[in-house]
């Protein structure tokens, strides 16, 4: 994963980001250890348009973003590593344990969240991945639903909000939660974040503002027992007036929330109708 991403992607709350339309381009890479050169599809650029509670873009490529894995000893080469660095990687991606990874088939951002937390990455990086990870494994149900558990159980190393990078990844904590139906446990984690009192410097008054606002929606989905990855009130409008198109595949609170928007959508039959 590159690091450069992390920040960006994180911030990323509901705001549209300049680009193009994804366009695949082919890259080649050369894997630190052993030395085999490969290529790896990518893109060379892309349009979002804000994102799902999990942090996951709606946008016109593949999220998360692909990352270079030496095809031989499974290296996932989430940025560039030092020669240093690189002797390290070289007994743990050598290791019965990671080399299982590969066959039991988690995916490539899990064992990038392996490695960077066994090369001593900050818990925010290495979360992170680990959340991006549950992206791409969406449609194995429970190999995202053992992600986002385990990105609970990881999350105690977060330690108490601090930051903007913190209480974004807290947030994906909280998701998680609610995602697995642990609303009690979502609604204490959004009552001891401070997000109220956290006093950001001059160029985060913003950003804060929109993490405030995000905290409180979690709160909203979490006293509504609502577990679903793309609630409606907390996905991009344009995204959200499209399920709006199929009022048969949404709840009451959906249908509320389509109403809301537009008094003429799917009015109620009359009486007797």
């Amino acid at each position: 994963m590159r690091i450069g991403l992390v920040a960006c992607t994180l911030l990323a709350l509901a705001y549209p980001a300049a680009g193009e339309a994804g366009i695949p381009v082919s890259q080649r890479a050369t894997c630190p250890i052993g030395g085999q050169s490969f290529e790896y599809a990518t893109t060379a650029s892309y349009t979002t348009w804000g994102a799902r509670p999990d942090g996951r873009p709606f946008g016109s490529w593949h999220f998360p973003l692909a990352l270079p894995e030496c095809p031989d000893n499974g290296l996932v080469m989430y940025r560039a590593f030092s020669d240093a660095e690189v002797a390290r990687l070289r007994p743990l991606v050598a290791s019965p344990e990671y080399q299982a990874l590969r066959r039991s088939g988690d995916t490539s951002y899990y064992r990038a969240s392996w490695l960077m937390e066994r090369m001593g990455a900050p818990a925010t990086h290495y979360l992170w991945a680990l959340v991006q990870a549950s992206w791409q494994a969406e449609e194995v149900p429970a190999l995202r639903r053992r992600y986002l558990e385990e990105l609970v159980q990881r999350g105690a190393a977060l330690g108490e909000p601090r930051d903007l990078e913190t209480l974004a990844v807290r947030s994906r904590i909280v998701n998680a939660l609610r995602e697995l139906g642990r609303f009690e446990e979502a609604a204490a984690m959004i009552a001891a974040t401070p997000i109220e009192t956290l006093a950001p410097d001059s160029e985060t008054v913003r950003a804060t503002d929109d993490w405030r606002g995000h905290y409180r929606q979690l709160g909203i989905l979490v006293a509504r027992r609502d577990s679903s990855i793309e609630p409606i009130d907390m996905i991009p409008r344009r995204e959200a007036q499209r399920r709006c198109a199929d009022p048969a595949a949404l709840d009451a609170a959906a249908r509320a929330l389509c109403r809301e928007w537009d008094p003429a959508w799917a009015p109620e039959p009359a009486p007797g109708s």
